[in-house]
């Protein structure tokens, strides 16, 4: 029999739960049953893209290594002429640095080094295995009522749109990671009713590896569909060139084969000229301006033939 859902999760916590009794045996049904365990290697429970960011989130698991955030007031703060992307009340200042200070100091422990935002709008990063992972540490609001100004009462006289709610800071912090990606990854880390930020700050840690594994697999397989449609461009191009290189040379052919016919049939007609003139014995001088008529014809058909200046293509001997 499976234990209802929660059930669990209430015994971690040591919550006090009952016990469902067991069913009763069917009639000539099995006495027992026995589960074998099948352990499945580390590197698949993590699921992640590359080997490098499995080794970090093993190692992380593996050592034990807590990050331990401050009790105390901190003299010298991490974060120190440094900006960091805190956005508390003034109550949860003092408690949001201590976190923020152990935060930055187990990432560079471990070889992660941290960066302030590169500029308003962004917030602080850190590097894993190549990837810029922005994080930041915030607090929620929460909404409440909004007393009423005269203002306000005097909008809603006139039938017009007021902000009916406040919201203030809740006490609660969170840590955020800020990059985006399109398979389902843990962005948000909170307090909760049964634990702290402080407490969970290691989890937070293998989070920030899986989005950066997440990252890079999404940037390398970006750049492998931008090669693929770069060389399916170039293909394109290259059978476009192709297609009016032969279109060219196409009208290329049936030009010099009209160019050919015509001169054929102006050299037909010259001769046919030059026949009919001596059928009639025509005179010295008539026949003297034929030949020179002639000549001009005939020049003319060399001119427009494309066989006189050669092949229409490169010929080789040896070809």
């Amino acid at each position: 029999m499976i234990p209802p859902r929660g059930y669990w999760a209430k015994v971690q916590y040591g919550y006090h739960v009952e016990i469902p009794p067991l069913p009763k045996l069917r009639k000539h049904g099995p006495v027992s049953h026995i589960i074998h365990e099948q352990k499945v290697p580390k590197q698949k429970q993590m699921a992640a893209d590359w080997p490098e960011a499995n080794d970090l989130i093993l190692k992380e698991i593996e050592t034990g290594k807590r990050i331990i955030v401050s009790e105390k007031l901190l003299k010298d703060p991490h974060s120190k002429n440094r900006p960091l992307s805190i956005k508390v009340s003034r109550l949860q200042s003092a408690r949001a640095l201590r976190i923020m200070d152990a935060l930055i100091k187990g990432l560079e422990e471990r070889g992660f080094m941290v960066f302030p935002p590169e500029n308003r709008r962004k917030a602080s990063y850190v590097e894993i295995i190549g990837e810029k992972v922005h994080f930041a540490l915030n607090e929620r609001l929460r909404r409440i009522e909004k007393v009423l100004t005269d203002s306000d009462k005097i909008r809603l006289r006139r039938g017009l749109d007021i902000y009916r709610y406040d919201y203030v800071p809740s006490g609660k912090l969170f840590l955020e990671i800020k990059e985006w990606c399109g398979r389902r990854k843990r962005r948000i880390w909170s307090d909760t009713s049964k634990q702290l930020v402080e407490n969970i700050l290691n989890d937070f840690v293998i989070g920030l590896i899986k989005i950066a594994d997440a990252r890079k697999a999404e940037r390398i397989e970006r750049d492998k569909r931008r090669r693929q449609m770069e060389d399916e461009r170039q293909l394109r191009e290259e059978q476009n060139r192709l297609f009016m290189a032969e279109k060219e040379r196409l009208q290329q052919l049936e030009t010099q084969s009209e160019r050919w016919i015509k001169a054929e049939q102006i050299r037909s007609y010259v001769q046919e000229i030059k026949r009919q003139a001596s059928e009639r014995h025509i005179s010295e001088k008539l026949a003297d301006k034929l030949e020179k008529w002639a000549s001009w014809a005939n020049d003319h058909a060399n001119r427009i033939d494309p066989t006189t200046n050669g092949l229409p293509f490169e010929f080789d001997e040896t070809d």
